[in-house]
């Protein structure tokens, strides 16, 4: 058996229901303090221009204002900040055994390691790789999953306040700049894939 066969599907991964429910709670948790921290950041962000004029006065109330918004939010990126963590050392945990129980079942070391080259360093891979897909994935989990109703809400109130110019413009921003992006970054990715080959060459 080559690496090729193995089967990666998730129900050969033998986890666990808790380690499963685990998973699925931190997502959760993850995806509400994303919401409440976006809610709180855009209602904070409307105060200064609609009330310019008292905040300009200075009344008794706005350093308590202050202290509530700066208290507020503080706890919501520290909170958001604890469940990425938590959630990225469950999945880097339940990834790491279904890769390990498969490697070493039966005679995939050897067929890896020696009959077949089509995986290279699969230590390193197993170690570096993992981690790093866990650790993006934390960051990036919640914006993906709030992406469609910010974007959703923003066109809307682009729409509202500049007819069909505003969602428009910000379409075409976006493609050309996914073309400059992609443009620039697959070179880099290449090199940084060679460059991880050859550390794992030289070790």
């Amino acid at each position: 058996m080559t690496i090729s066969e193995i089967d990666v599907d998730t129900k050969a991964m033998e986890l666990s229901p808790n380690s499963s429910s685990d998973s699925s709670s931190s997502k959760d948790a993850i995806t509400e303090e994303k919401f409440d921290q976006e809610y709180v950041t855009y209602n904070v962000g409307l105060i200064p221009s609609r009330y310019y004029e008292v905040l300009g006065a200075r009344p008794k109330d706005v350093p308590a204002f202050q202290k509530l918004a700066i208290t507020t939010l503080g706890w919501l990126r520290s909170t958001k900040k604890f469940v990425s963590s938590v959630s990225y050392i469950t999945w880097r945990q339940l990834l790491s055994r279904s890769l390990h129980s498969m490697y070493f079942r039966k005679k995939n070391f050897y067929d890896v390691n020696v009959l077949s080259r089509k995986v290279d360093n699969p230590d390193q891979r197993m170690t570096q790789d993992v981690d790093k897909l866990c650790d993006t994935l934390g960051k990036v989990f919640t914006k993906i999953i709030i992406a469609p109703f910010i974007i959703g809400y923003y066109s809307y109130q682009a729409f509202a306040n500049t007819g069909w110019y505003g969602p428009v413009g910000i379409l075409v921003l976006f493609l050309v700049s996914t073309v400059v992006n992609k443009a620039i970054m697959s070179p880099t990715v290449q090199l940084v894939f060679d460059q991880e080959k050859r550390e794992g060459d030289f070790r």
